[in-house]
């Protein structure tokens, strides 16, 4: 495990040094998105592990959200392991509570009418209106599912970006990480619909730690 920096681009010289001297790996380097990190968040380390990383099996976690160490050491070579799901009474009733600052559902599904995203108008409209939702951004198994899982969330989310760039950057405080935020949701869609993008059996969830 190696400790990545989200938004380096963003942070003071003096702590960047003394972070790098410290042998993190910053997410500024190489191909990357790290000036995008108050609206992408951590989204800016999948990426920069999307486009720099060569290992042959790649994961993300957060600092306090650990993978389970037992579901770790039962895992399948070929088999991409994501968020366990919490269960709400709709996924678009959850996320307008809480962030209807940014109306993703509505963006989304205008995206996938005008085919502009991998998702179809029938797995967003499935997605927002049904339970289940894989939160935290976070994925792990071999790197051609990894890879295939990080194409499939950036060809969602940075159409919703280009195009909605001038609101998420009027937004301020906590919400600012709206992207963030719609990603989450969107990454559902794509879990809910993995039979048809990944291959049957080929997603499957896996228990995470909340660290107080």
């Amino acid at each position: 495990m190696v400790p990545i920096i989200a938004g380096a681009a963003l942070m003071p010289k003096d702590i960047y040094i003394e972070h790098q001297n410290n042998g993190f790996i910053m997410d500024d380097t190489g191909d990357n998105i790290s000036s995008l990190n108050p609206y992408f968040g951590d989204l800016t380390t999948l990426y920069w592990m999307w486009k720099n990383a060569d290992d042959d099996f790649l994961g993300t976690c957060q600092y306090r959200r650990p993978w389970n160490e037992d579901d770790i050491k039962e895992s399948k070579p070929d088999v991409l392991y994501v968020p366990d799901a919490a269960i709400f009474n709709s996924m678009e009733q959850q996320y307008m509570d809480c962030h209807s600052v940014f109306p993703a559902p509505a963006l989304s599904l205008d995206l996938a009418r005008r085919g502009k995203i991998p998702l179809s108008v029938e797995m967003i409209t499935s997605a927002w209106q049904q339970q289940r939702f894989h939160g935290c951004n976070m994925a792990r198994g071999p790197r051609e599912l990894f890879n295939k899982y990080c194409e499939l969330t950036f060809a969602t989310i940075m159409p919703l970006w280009e195009e909605n760039k001038n609101l998420c950057m009027s937004i301020s405080g906590y919400q600012r990480r709206s992207i963030a935020f719609a990603a989450e949701r969107l990454i559902t869609a794509i879990i809910l619909n993995g039979d048809h993008f990944f291959g049957q059996g080929k997603v499957q969830q896996a228990r995470i730690g909340f660290i107080g």
